[in-house]
């Protein structure tokens, strides 16, 4: 079954990822698959209308000319492109904050993410925060609204970070590890070049590989494992310590989260008696 959207064809067969091209993945990105996808990314950024460009990505990338690479048709195609290499591994708050605040001074309107998973969760970072002033990625400042649109064009194999809206971030000041995202900033779209893995050396190649692997496996090994999650709600932005990782189960709550609040704050956290019914069953969906 086949469409079109801004890009060209569009393939909504389940088996579409086989074949080089572009099809639907359902709730998630439109990808666009295949050696060369990168040369198609001006189509897709046609696609939503947008005409200022922040590629997030990290110095490495840029120094390999990957950046260049990526870059050169979305200019060639008349948009302008600002580039953020700041990012690191395992990226801070405050550097998703500081980013932020660079692509709301420049006015972008779309965040191309460019990179590992590092560079792909900075980017959903930045594209969430920078409509809002005075939004912070720690949940502390003012609730975000939604974010700037996404598209991810992913290095690695491994991540999977170009498939959701949220990203893990550090929080030096608590020392802990705290997740910003919203559905907002799921990627509109996912650019998969292989070519773009080729300059990879075979150390990260095979350590992506097998962080795809066992993130795969371990979602099986984990329902094997226990019935239901621990006993708290799908956290928003700013949550933190250990067990933050959404739930694949969730409780139904009265009232939405925030997108951006400590789960201590929550409005309508289900109480633990409400889990535990939900847990043993007691509790209709």
């Amino acid at each position: 079954m086949t469409g079109t959207n801004a890009a060209g064809p569009v393939t909504t067969s389940p088996c579409a990822g086989v074949a080089a091209g572009t099809f639907l993945s359902g709730p998630g990105p439109v990808v666009d698959f295949g050696p060369g996808a990168v040369a198609r990314i001006p189509g897709h950024l046609a696609g939503l209308g947008v005409r200022r460009v922040l590629v997030v990505t990290d110095a490495g990338l840029r120094a390999a000319g990957v950046v260049d690479a990526v870059v050169a048709p979305v200019g060639a195609a008349g948009l302008a492109v600002e580039v953020d290499d700041a990012v690191t591994g395992n990226p801070s708050v405050a550097l998703v904050e500081e980013g932020a605040e660079r692509a709301r001074a420049l006015g972008v309107d779309v965040v191309l993410a460019l990179g590992g998973g590092s560079s792909l969760d900075a980017a959903k970072g930045i594209a969430l925060l920078a409509p809002t002033p005075g939004a912070r990625a720690d949940g502390t400042g003012a609730a975000p609204g939604a974010g700037l649109p996404v598209v991810a064009v992913p290095t690695t194999a491994g991540t999977g970070a170009e498939t959701n809206g949220f990203g893990v971030l550090e929080d030096p000041a608590s020392r802990q590890k705290v997740y910003c995202g919203d559905v907002s900033v799921v990627p509109r779209v996912a650019v998969l070049d292989p070519e773009l893995t080729h300059g990879l050396p075979a150390r990260p190649t095979a350590a992506t590989g097998v962080d795809a692997l066992v993130s795969a496996s371990s979602r099986w090994r984990r329902g094997a494992a226990t019935r239901c999650p621990r006993p708290s709600p799908p956290r928003p932005c700013g949550a933190r310590g250990r067990g933050s990782r959404p739930p694949s189960r969730t409780v139904p709550t009265p009232a939405p989260a925030p997108r951006c609040s400590s789960p201590r704050t929550w409005p309508g956290r289900p109480s633990r008696a409400a889990v535990s019914a939900w847990c043993t069953g007691s509790r209709t969906p």
